[in-house]
């Protein structure tokens, strides 16, 4: 019947049970045998889940750092400080012809008297600007660009034109710390990147070397099976069953373990963010972390016992 699927075809639904079924059972034999040896199976486990629990907590740092990097950066504003000549009428005028421009999304204007009062809140000074004859302090406009400051031509352009305004005594565009964080958190980067590919070498060389030698402990069974006509591939399915089984759980153990690193690091994190007044906290894996990491542990621990398992039993 031609307009019959394969997948239809009750043979081939059959032939797929048969299939599954085939590599539950191995699947189930390996782990038995792993449990036989709970003490070494812990051992590699254990390897293979800090390996991948130490990038893992300090990228989930570095990006909490860059989610506040952008936050910030995202309410950065500039402020332009006006000529002492200038009254507030005048500087009231010219905040909404600076809100009017391409390049800003808003504009507030800041009298002398509110510069004074808040200057006076921040610093107690209070008593000594009322006893000062004339206001000293000179009216502000607060602005909030519409291009990213992080462009440097573009935020030196914003500058220069916002200088040449007539009554505009100088401008205050504060992000070089912002770029110096973000130059850290690259750096940052750059360098957990190189651990962590250092420190997935070590569980493929780990995972590696433990089924090396389970090979040479299994060297007589395997002979036995290959003098009877089992294929390389039949041969080699437990080992690699025993390498993904060791990735899975390794990178189970690893989201774990990398939450419970971030819970107890949250705790200092929040005393010292509340020293500036921050709620900053440091984020988790996530559910695409979380599967992002037991998916690495186990495509580690089939590539170790794919690249090691095949080139030892061709020898044996």
């Amino acid at each position: 019947m031609s307009g019959t699927s394969p997948l239809g075809d009750p043979a081939s639904g059959l032939e797929l049970q048969n299939f599954a079924e085939r590599q539950g059972r191995v699947l189930i034999t390996t782990a038995k045998r792993l449990m036989a040896t709970p003490l070494a199976t812990l051992l590699t486990i254990a390897v293979i889940a800090i390996s991948l629990a130490l990038p893992a907590t300090f990228f989930c740092s570095v990006i909490s750092l860059q989610d506040v990097g952008l936050s910030w950066r995202g309410n950065t504003v500039v402020t332009v400080y006006l000529e002492q000549s200038m009254d507030d009428a005048a500087g009231a005028v010219l905040t909404q012809e600076m809100a009017a421009r391409e390049d800003i999304r808003h504009a507030n204007h800041i009298s002398k008297e509110q510069a004074a009062a808040d200057f006076a809140q921040w610093t107690g000074f209070e008593e000594l600007l009322s006893s000062l004859d004339e206001n000293p302090l000179p009216g502000a406009i607060v602005i909030e660009p519409a291009i990213d400051l992080s462009d440097v031509k573009a935020a030196e352009s914003l500058a220069v034109n916002l200088l040449a305004i007539d009554g505009v005594e100088s401008a205050d565009m504060d992000v070089q710390w912002l770029e110096r964080l973000n130059a850290v958190l690259r750096l940052l980067n750059t360098g957990i990147a190189i651990v962590a590919s250092l420190l997935a070498i070590a569980v493929i060389i780990t995972i590696g070397n433990t089924l090396r030698l389970d090979v040479q402990a299994r060297r007589e069974e395997i002979a036995v099976a290959q003098l009877v006509g089992a294929s390389d591939n039949f041969v080699q399915k437990p080992f690699l069953f025993t390498g993904l089984l060791y990735g899975f759980v390794g990178g189970l153990l690893a989201a774990l373990l990398t939450t419970l690193a971030i819970a107890l690091l949250n705790s200092p994190v929040a005393a010292l963010a509340a020293e500036y007044q921050s709620s900053f906290r440091l984020s988790g894996l996530g559910v695409s972390g979380f599967f992002a990491l037991l998916a690495s542990g186990t495509l580690l621990g089939l590539c170790g016992a794919w690249l090691t398992v095949r080139q030892h039993i061709l020898r044996v």
